[in-house]
């Protein structure tokens, strides 16, 4: 793996073609610089930069170096960054279930902020109907819940607030079986839904 110092000075000469240049951006001596460069084409047997012409140029293998290098260090950098995130709390994945009573599109906006904070923590977003979405947080298939419908069973520890109220049509098929349905119904009302919160 290459320091920083060490893609610092492949980038540097990359950028400016010329030793004293590359040294002056750093601000190095020329002679530290010229070192280095050597140093680096010993530590990989490989000539990394080509001396021939005017101006200094990488060579394909520096090239490619400083590409892969700059890579991993970006790289190691989001690592770090993750691990310090699950170390103080924070998750490496959430998986939300929503009811497919709500619209994806309402939850587009709420995404793209979340992915705007370059968090690294991964969305895994599923769909579940009725008591469903209630059943996958109760039985670890989500983390978070949103458009549920009806109260939540009890789950300790659970927090949860109403986002909002929606009227239910009760509708039956114009067929006979639908007839039928209708008529159990009318013997048998449904209990009326309840709302609360938390």
């Amino acid at each position: 793996m290459l320091s920083t110092d060490e893609l610092d000075l492949l980038e540097a000469i990359r950028e400016t073609g010329s030793l004293s240049r590359a040294a002056a951006r750093l601000g190095k001596a020329p002679s530290t610089v010229s070192h280095a460069a050597r140093q680096l084409e010993a530590r990989f047997d490989a000539l990394l930069f080509d001396r021939r012409r005017y101006r200094l140029q990488l060579t394909p293998a520096g090239q490619l170096l400083a590409q892969e290098a700059a890579r991993l260090m970006l790289d190691v950098s989001r690592l770090t960054r993750r691990v310090k995130q699950v170390a103080g709390g924070w998750e490496d994945r959430l998986w939300i279930v929503t009811d497919e009573i709500l619209e994806f599109d309402t939850l587009l906006p709420v995404i793209r902020a979340f992915d705007a904070l370059d968090s690294g923590v991964s969305l895994r977003i599923t769909h579940e109907v009725l008591a469903g979405t209630w059943d996958a947080l109760r039985d670890g298939r989500a983390d978070l819940v949103v458009g549920a419908t009806n109260e939540p069973p009890a789950i300790p520890g659970l927090r949860w607030f109403e986002l909002g109220v929606m009227a239910w049509v009760f509708a039956v098929a114009p067929s006979p079986a639908g007839q039928r349905q209708r008529a159990d119904r009318c013997r048998h009302p449904p209990a009326a839904p309840r709302g609360g919160g938390g």
